[in-house]
Formats: structure tokens, sequence, C-alpha cells
């Protein structure tokens, strides 16, 4: 990039001068699409989710069954209950799941106002 350090050691003037480099962004852009073709290599889009859907998340190495609560306001990112809790958990932590049923203490209760929990959004 910039010019060489001086020595004592006989240099040539024409290599003390300072090389410009050219096509920078060029390279940057050509760089960038190399990686990101390389990156969707294994990228895979996963399926949606909505609310009110049966889900396993992963919670503390293990999958626990649990229900979507709300879609968070992060991108990616749903809030699910699982037992009386409810967690924020990213979409690569979230399996639907069809053979899980969901208990009887997450069940929808509309009547009973006072003992739901507001979602972390």
């Amino acid at each position: 990039m910039g010019r060489r350090t001086q020595t004592v050691l006989p240099t040539s003037p024409e290599l003390m001068k300072p090389q410009i480099p050219t096509n920078v962004e060029e390279k940057f852009r050509r760089q960038s699409n190399k990686q990101a073709k390389y990156y969707n290599c294994s990228s895979k889009v996963l399926p949606s989710i909505k609310v009110g859907d049966s889900v396993s998340v992963r919670f503390r190495k293990q999958w626990k069954p649990g229900k979507v609560v709300a879609k968070s306001r992060y991108p990616g990112s749903f809030v699910v209950q699982i037992g009386l809790e409810q967690y924020r958990r990213n979409r690569r932590d979230i399996r639907i799941s069809p053979r899980f049923e969901t208990p009887s203490y997450i069940a929808d209760d509309t009547d009973d106002q006072e003992t739901q929990t507001k979602p972390l959004l």
C-alpha cells in the first residue's frame, strides 16, 4: 500500500515511491459476491410459523414442547411459551412440531385474563 521503510541498504528510488492501489471497489465487490455464493450454498429457507402453532423449542440443549404466542419485534424471532414461562427465540431454535400436544396449562384461556402474561416483544 504505502512506500517501503527506509533502510541503510541500497534501494532503488522507484521502490521508495508509494504504490496506489487500483480497482479497490471492484475487488471488494467480487470478494463479497464470492462469500455470498458459498454462504448461500448451505443456507435454506425455513418454513413459516404462525401464532398459535405447536412447536419444539431449543431450551438449554434440549427440545421442549411449546406454543408460539407472538411474533417478536426483532426480525426472525418469536415469543414462545414453554410451561408457564414465555421466551423469545430465534427461528433457528424453533421447529414446527405436530407430534407434540399442547399441554393443558398452555391452552388458550380467553376467559381468565388475569392469569395470562404479557408477551415479551
